[in-house]
This record gives structure tokens, C-alpha cells and sequence, in this order.
């Protein structure tokens, strides 16, 4: 009798710092990291999100009108930063999503 594996098209990754990260590599899908420790329940809802291809909604920039998360999210869907190489977008990215979530709810003025 063969036993089946837990989680299908799962791999274990182990990055340059020594971290282990688990990928879900469904082929003809993009790979997808997995959150949560390996056998949590977390892990498992993230997991079967993964696979079944559902959008895991990300906590990122909430915008009201007249903030500054707003002004952020304007200007990350600009021609200017579409314009940037991808590690300048990427860190400037960063830099972003890091400043909103402290002062976005703030007005612009």
C-alpha cells in the first residue's frame, strides 16, 4: 500500500539564512510560498487557499480619499514607477508599504 503525502506539490526551501519556507509548485501555476508552521491549522487554510487557487486577500494600503495611503497608492500605480527598474520598484515598494502603515490614515493636506 503506498501512502499518499500530506500536502501534494509541496516542497521544503531552505533560503541563504537558514529559514525553512514551504512552496506549493502546482505546475502550470506560479509557485506560491506557504504561511504558518508546518501542521498548524494555519498552514493548512493557507495551503488549501494555495492549491484551490483562491486570491489570499494581503493587508496593505488602505485607501480613504484625501490620505496619504491614498497619495502612496496613486503613486505606485503610475507610469513613473512602472518606468523603474524592478529592484528599484521593489525597495521603493518596500519603503512605501512601510511608511503607510504607520502615517497612511493621516490626511494629506
Amino acid at each position: 500500500m503506498k501512502l499518499s503525502k500530506p500536502y501534494p506539490y509541496l516542497y521544503r526551501d531552505i533560503d541563504r539564512q537558514g529559514r525553512e519556507r514551504w512552496r506549493l509548485r502546482v505546475p502550470g501555476r506560479k509557485t506560491v510560498t506557504v504561511k504558518g508552521q508546518y501542521g498548524s491549522p494555519e498552514f493548512a487554510a493557507s495551503y488549501r487557499c494555495a492549491f484551490e487557487g483562491a486570491h489570499v486577500e494581503k493587508q496593505g494600503l488602505v485607501t480613504k480619499h484625501g490620505t496619504i495611503a491614498a497619495l502612496a497608492r496613486s503613486y505606485l500605480r503610475s507610469a513613473s514607477f512602472a518606468g523603474l527598474s524592478p529592484a528599484t520598484r521593489r525597495s521603493r515598494r518596500y519603503l512605501i508599504e512601510h511608511f503607510v502603515c504607520k502615517f497612511g490614515k493621516l490626511p494629506r493636506s
